[in-house]
């Protein structure tokens, strides 16, 4: 063990995530999204992900309150201002 483990980035694990719930693979796409958010608790998409990899897994209480955390988050309402000040000439 050298002290440190290298961890795939985000984007990486999350488009993974969707394949395995396009593979029908629900919970383990659940897996990774929950993995994830450990590492990200404070990302939106993230819980946006974990939201669609509950509800396609059928647990839809799940599903609900991650959406919900999704845009609760303080950086969900930081990307929509930045979207719409790059909008601004």
């Amino acid at each position: 063990d050298p002290g440190y483990h290298i961890m795939p980035n985000s984007f990486f694990l999350n488009s993974w995530g969707y394949q395995l719930i396009s593979q029908g693979k629900t919970k383990e796409a659940v897996m990774i999204f929950e993995m994830m958010l450990e590492d990200f608790p404070n990302d939106p998409n993230l819980w946006d992900s974990a939201g669609e990899g509950y509800f396609a897994n059928g647990q839809k209480d799940k599903a609900v309150e991650a959406f919900r955390k999704s845009i609760t988050s303080p950086y969900f309402y930081l990307g929509l201002i930045l979207r719409e000040v790059r909008k601004t000439p």
